[in-house]
């Protein structure tokens, strides 16, 4: 006769992991809110015919963080609506809710003027797109008074989410700065020169005129009794303030010849020094 045996069937839990989907999106002034999404994944999925609902919970973002999305209330149900959540092995991994920082380039403008012996400066600028309503400030600094180029350099923009500035958001913006440029080019002087005949008296003759840009044009002479034509082609200077001859062949203080463009035979005059010897300085 056969001798009969008891034996346990044990069923295990089928493990099953809900990982909650993160959200993310770029800075835009309003608030990222949770969404109740989440994934079975890791661990394995449910049996066939199943199925779960779960809660999913987090703090809202608007400025530029993050917070966590985690999951709760989770029900397994199967195909005839029974519950069945005693049959899994539940973990429960929390996702986040993420806003990012919004980019915006920031590039000063840049200037071109003609040499005319003042600082060129350009205090604008502009950007790429803001969150709308939002209001931008920068500063803008650089200078250029003779020929060259020099950075216009932007920095410490501001922005505001609207033009009364009461709410800085600064904060959630990835500010990126561009220079321009500013840029003095050469002046080309139209001269004016004006002279008269004199007796040599131990002083310097001088040729004058005037020009279309800042100062006068002095030429000293040092030639000694007879009738010259001067020449200038790239013997003169621009000057403002008019000092006492010394032994150059020019006069006072003299701004920057590289600040003009003079070809040879810009002008001639002709000046008649009457006397006994030559002229000195």
């Amino acid at each position: 006769s056969g001798e009969k045996i008891d034996a346990t069937v044990v069923i295990s839990e089928k493990s099953v992991t809900f990982t909650a989907t993160s959200q993310t999106k770029v800075y835009d002034g309003t608030a990222l809110t949770v969404a109740n999404t989440a994934t079975p994944t890791t661990g394995g999925d449910l049996v066939s015919g199943h199925t779960a609902s779960f809660t999913c919970s987090a703090t809202s973002v608007t400025n530029v963080g993050s917070s966590t999305k985690s999951i709760s209330n989770v029900t397994i149900k199967d195909g005839s609506g029974n519950v069945v959540t005693g049959n899994y092995n539940i973990t429960k991994n929390p996702g986040t809710l993420s806003v990012t920082y919004k980019p915006v380039t920031v590039t000063a403008d840049s200037a071109t003027q003609t040499y005319n012996g003042k600082a060129l400066t350009k205090s604008t600028f502009t950007n790429t797109a803001l969150v709308s309503g939002h209001v931008i400030t920068c500063s803008v600094a650089g200078s250029i008074t003779n020929v060259g180029s020099a950075n216009n350099v932007p920095s410490g923009a501001k922005i505001y989410t609207n033009s009364n500035k009461t709410t800085e958001v600064t904060s959630n913006y990835d500010i990126t700065y561009k220079n321009g440029t500013l840029t003095i080019n050469k002046a080309t002087p139209t001269l004016t020169l004006a002279g008269s005949n004199k007796t040599y008296d131990g002083k310097a003759a001088y040729i004058t005129g005037t020009a279309n840009v800042p100062g006068k044009i002095y030429y000293n002479t040092t030639s000694s009794n007879g009738s010259y034509t001067v020449n200038l082609n790239n013997q003169w200077r621009l000057s403002s303030t008019i000092s006492n001859p010394n032994s150059s062949n020019y006069e006072g203080v003299y701004e920057s010849f590289s600040n003009y463009n003079v070809s040879n035979d810009v002008a001639t005059m002709t000046i008649t020094i009457s006397g006994y010897k030559k002229f000195s300085l």
